[in-house]
């Protein structure tokens, strides 16, 4: 389940690359947002206050290592970056800037939690039949798959971005790696792992 938890985080990461800037907040803003989703790279390293950073291999790494890196690699790929976006509401404060952007995607962390759920139990129930580790991991790739598949294009979420003009530039200001914004773009995915993680470090002090 940890190796799970770790993979959902190493894909947000790519998300938190960085962003052409833009004459004012709101283009800049529609650039980062743009960039994210095309993935495009060249864009992504140019202007962020957070540094630049491609991991986009890394996080393409597991793919033909075993079933479930080929499902994170393909399927939940596809649908992190299938993202919808609207950007509004700029207020410019001298070299400060806020602008509102109301993402609409899959609901990915509604999935993870359905997931959790159903593992645990149909997991718990095959450990104790004396079912392999390989039978256990192919029945998660079974349900994971099964969830991904349920999953709409039905969460709705509106975030603030902050930017700073700098050489006459508007940049994206640093992002929480796990903040509101890489939440909404991955479909509540973030709280969802952190959910996972909490009742299971729980689960383990017990």
């Amino acid at each position: 389940m940890k190796k799970i938890i770790g993979i959902i985080l190493s894909l947000t990461l790519v998300l938190g690359l960085c962003a052409c800037g833009g004459p004012t907040p709101t283009e800049a803003a529609n650039d980062f947002m743009r960039a994210i989703k095309e993935q495009d790279t060249e864009t992504l390293k140019t202007v962020y206050a957070g540094g630049s950073l491609d991991i986009t291999e890394d996080v393409k790494k597991g793919k033909g290592k075993d079933e479930f890196d080929e499902l994170f690699g393909d399927a939940l790929y596809e649908k992190l970056f299938a993202f919808e976006y609207e950007v509004s509401n700029e207020k410019i404060d001298g070299d400060k800037a806020t602008v509102d952007v109301a993402i609409k995607t899959y609901g990915l962390g509604t999935s993870f939690t359905n997931f959790v759920s159903e593992f645990m139990a149909q997991a718990f129930s095959l450990a104790l039949s004396g079912a392999s580790e390989d039978a256990i991991n192919k029945m998660s790739v079974e349900i994971f798959s099964a969830k991904l598949d349920e999953a709409k294009l039905d969460y709705e979420k509106t975030v603030t971005l902050n930017l700073t003009k700098k050489d006459n530039e508007w940049v994206v200001d640093e992002l929480a790696e796990d903040g509101d914004f890489f939440n909404a773009i991955t479909g509540g995915m973030i709280e969802a792992a952190k959910n996972a993680e909490n009742m299971f470090s729980s689960g383990e002090e017990k």
